[in-house]
């Protein structure tokens, strides 16, 4: 299985990059990077970012697959996908994701599944957070043809297992917390690594 970190770059949020936030004394993305790189049964962790952060993210010492589509997650997919058989995406924004909390969606997705996706008791989904399988393509081609670019929406043209949130995470408010404006990258100062 391969590692793919989403590293869409520039935010109209925050107006920075926030990916190279520090946070700790180093960029954001490398959280959810070491601990994709910590996962059992991941071969090979990659970025997936514009070429505007690929040499950076190269100097980090993190193989990257360009963007050229630029049009958010649903695209960054498509180029993984089209590369990789199966992929456990996670977002580069999430630093307290753990490497525990994706094998345990790993493990509890079962080779019938085209993607199984961590859902809240509401039922809302987090699928920057999930394995993908080359099954779930030709929904995302769907989503591309249509300008459909919100994967939530894609979710029942595919057989994706909705994992109830809480067999993945003791802790799931923190580990998906994500970075979404300045107050979040502001948070994250007050807010402790354990």
């Amino acid at each position: 299985m391969i590692g793919a970190v989403l590293a869409g770059g520039y935010s109209k949020r925050t107006l920075i990059d926030k990916l190279f936030y520090p946070v700790d004394g180093k960029p954001l993305i490398l959280y959810p990077v070491e601990q994709l790189r910590k996962v059992r049964g991941v071969v090979k962790v990659v970025a997936v970012a514009s070429y505007r952060s690929a040499n950076h993210l190269n100097d980090l010492g993190i193989d990257t697959v360009i963007d050229t589509l630029l049009i958010g997650p649903l695209g960054a997919l498509y180029l993984v996908l089209r590369m990789f058989r199966e992929v456990v995406v996670v977002a580069g924004d999430m630093p307290f994701i753990s490497s525990r909390t994706i094998e345990r969606i790993i493990e509890l997705c079962s080779e019938e599944y085209d993607a199984c996706i961590p859902m809240w008791s509401d039922g809302y989904v987090e699928p920057l957070c999930a394995v993908y399988r080359q099954g779930f393509l030709k929904a995302v081609e769907y989503g591309l043809e249509r300008s459909v670019f919100a994967l939530h929406k894609l979710i029942p043209l595919a057989k994706v297992f909705r994992i109830p949130i809480e067999m993945v995470s003791e802790n799931p408010g923190r580990e998906f917390f994500n970075v979404n404006s300045v107050e979040d990258m502001l948070r994250l100062r007050d807010i402790d690594r354990v």
